[in-house]
């Protein structure tokens, strides 16, 4: 049996599992896909060798710190700075980098003109965003607790940053914050925008999304973003084009 993994830490909550093993049963391969929780580093180059492994998604916090350890990686993993998936090819290990699929893709599939975003945070997830606001030519604008951080970013994908969002107005606002932020977004930035993305999936209605809800904007939800990145790396180890009608009915009655 070909084995496929996500490594990371702290990912009980990770649903790629079930999306992947849909994906194997109805194409009918023999492979499984599991999770590795793990703090070691070392742990996760080991699995990667076993001949039985075929490929894995790399996830919190492994994006960036496994990449001198492998043989190849694409030009746009190195232009993001992040890989989320490992190809396994005559033994050597490829580094990719998906994510900014699963956000450029969702906003190419809604009937709006974006003309600017705001971005909030600025952690290894909002490298993938500005990548893909970059491919769509969206200007953007970050917002992050810590300013240093935002403007090295900003730099690197040639956004701007504010201090504040008070006095901002932006089409679309993307929340790359953890659960956790409780971020609070005013009546005035509401009154602004169009489209509201948040990368989190689980729960699915997370209470950024329920804010703009109230204002009956259009929402992207993080599980759009799971699934678009997943049919794109799932090609990738196949080969096949993932039954993406089906997997998402099936994903979607297990998880609402």
């Amino acid at each position: 049996m070909k084995k496929y993994y996500i490594f990371g830490h702290n990912i009980s909550y990770t649903l790629s599992p079930l999306i992947h093993n849909i994906i194997f049963e109805y194409h009918k391969i023999d492979a499984s896909y599991q999770v590795c929780d793990t703090d070691s580093l070392k742990t996760i180059l080991q699995i990667l060798q076993a001949t039985d492994t075929c490929g894995a998604s790399i996830t919190i916090p492994y994006k960036q710190s496994i990449i001198p350890y492998l043989d190849q990686v694409t030009d746009i993993a190195k232009h993001i700075g992040a890989v989320n998936t490992i190809i396994k090819k005559n033994n050597q290990l490829i580094g990719d980098n998906t994510d900014y699929i699963g956000i450029s893709e969702p906003l190419t599939n809604i009937n709006k003109k974006l003309k600017n975003a705001l971005i909030l945070g600025a952690g290894g997830a909002a490298r993938s965003v500005c990548y893909a606001l970059n491919t769509l030519k969206i200007p953007f604008i970050i917002y992050n607790r810590t300013t240093q951080t935002a403007e090295i970013l900003a730099q690197e994908f040639n956004g701007d940053i504010c201090n504040t969002i008070d006095n901002i107005s932006a089409d679309l606002i993307i929340s790359t914050l953890p659960l956790s932020a409780q971020f609070e977004i005013s009546h005035e930035l509401m009154m602004n925008a169009e489209v509201f993305f948040d990368i989190v999936y689980k729960p699915y209605e997370t209470p950024f999304l329920q804010q703009a809800q109230k204002y009956n904007l259009e929402c992207i939800y993080g599980i759009d973003m799971l699934l678009s990145q997943a049919y794109v790396q799932s090609k990738l180890w196949l080969g096949k084009n993932p039954p993406s009608k089906y997997l998402r009915q099936k994903v979607f009655s297990t998880i609402i």
